[in-house]
């Protein structure tokens, strides 16, 4: 069904994003609050106990605002999506652009956008570098304090979670599965006072099997390098695996080598390590997903087109920022510039990623003479309102 597919992906039934967004800066704020409290990330005060809690509370935090920025860049990319693949009908061109021959390009964007979805993109845009600006403050030294849950996170998954499982195959000598998990010992784990208990002898022993191994590791802002991670990942994937001997069972009375609380918690950090390289390049991570250089850059079009270049007024950006300055003294105003960041995604674009001088360039060109208008339409509407308010005041005083 069309309608109902244009429903889905349209902004106007994404505006609970706003309330979600407000939320998650409140609780950002407090919590890189409480962090500055006890000494940022380098030199926190608190005992080992509350230093983790922390830590693993500020990567909750920012986990679920990547989230966030994930869904607010999706539904943008979406809408645009959906408006360039379904253009504006016949009936809705000849009201909006009366006697108007419009372009591919803007039957996709220009004349297929209506007030009500121009003003939802301009807050959405708004949102999405708000937010980003929001994830901004966490880069620097408290990224100290994610790579110190990070590290948590994994060698706990190694020593507590799987330290049961190894010493069990080790002391019943399930050879291919204590081959797999000895390996994934001696990768991952680290070692208080760096001795390794990598012994079988000791693995074997009621100590070995009656101690919390919870605190077997030193607290350290030391997450896994990129190889260590891939290769426990994969290893823990393959043990947890359908298809692997040790997740079932040789007989009706027999259990399989590794639990299924167990292959449940492996599942648990397989899926939770997924996000182990992103929040390590945070500052990468956050520009790829407040990234709106898609939004102007048209080469297909232009293509279909058969021209050099589209005038400023076919220009996604320039629409939006002309929309907001016609909705005048409105509550849109203060998102004025949020439109005109995507020049600043794009021009990036056109350097780091396609290379582009004379791309960089046309962006260039293209943004100073919206800012130029930009300055005409405001000294225009400034002028207005002056002019306005003295007349009012002149009235008045004749009045009285």
């Amino acid at each position: 069904d069309v309608e109902a597919l244009e429903q889905l992906y349209s902004l106007v039934s994404q505006q609970s994003l706003h309330g979600s967004v407000s939320e998650f800066v409140g609780d950002l704020n407090r919590t890189l609050h409480r962090v500055r409290a006890v000494g940022g990330g380098e030199s926190c005060r608190l005992p080992r106990v509350e230093h983790t809690a922390l830590a693993q509370q500020l990567t909750a935090t920012v986990r679920r605002g990547l989230r966030l920025m994930g869904d607010v860049s999706a539904a943008i990319a979406e809408f645009v999506a959906w408006k360039c693949v379904n253009f504006v009908s016949a009936d809705l061109l000849r009201a909006r652009a009366p006697g108007v021959e419009a372009s591919i390009y803007e039957q996709a964007l220009k004349y297929n956008l209506s007030s009500v979805e121009r003003t939802c993109l301009v807050e959405m845009l708004a949102l999405l570098k708000g937010l980003h600006s929001a994830m901004h403050q966490v880069e620097g030294d408290p990224e100290i304090m994610i790579r110190r849950a990070l590290h948590e996170q994994t060698q706990f998954f190694v020593h507590a979670v799987m330290g049961g499982p190894t010493r069990k195959a080790v002391k019943y000598d399930k050879r291919g599965l204590k081959t797999q998990l000895m390996c994934l010992r001696n990768l991952a784990a680290d070692w208080m006072d760096g001795v390794a208990i990598m012994d079988e002898a000791t693995m074997r022993s009621k100590e070995f099997k009656m101690e919390s191994h919870a605190l077997d590791y030193p607290p350290r802002s030391v997450p896994p390098s990129p190889t260590q991670l891939w290769l426990m990942r994969q290893t823990v994937r393959a043990l947890y695996d359908e298809r692997a001997p040790w997740t079932a069972s040789k007989g009706p009375l027999s259990t399989p080598d590794l639990s299924k609380e167990t292959a449940r918690d492996m599942k648990s950090f397989y899926s939770e390590s997924t996000l182990f390289p992103h929040l390590l390049r945070l500052p990468a991570t956050l520009s790829a997903l407040a990234d709106t250089s898609y939004l102007w850059m048209r080469e297909f079009y232009l293509e279909m087109c058969d021209v050099v270049q589209f005038p400023i007024s076919m220009s996604l950006p320039w629409i939006l920022t002309e929309h907001v300055l016609q909705m005048r003294n409105q509550p849109l105003m203060p998102m004025l510039f949020a439109p005109m960041a995507v020049y600043d995604d794009a021009g990036d674009a056109a350097l780091r990623t396609h290379k582009q001088q004379h791309l960089f360039t046309e962006i260039e060109a293209e943004l100073n003479l919206c800012f130029n208008q930009l300055l005409y339409f405001l000294a225009e509407q400034v002028y207005a309102h002056y002019k306005t308010r003295a007349s009012i005041m002149l009235l008045q005083s004749e009045a009285l």
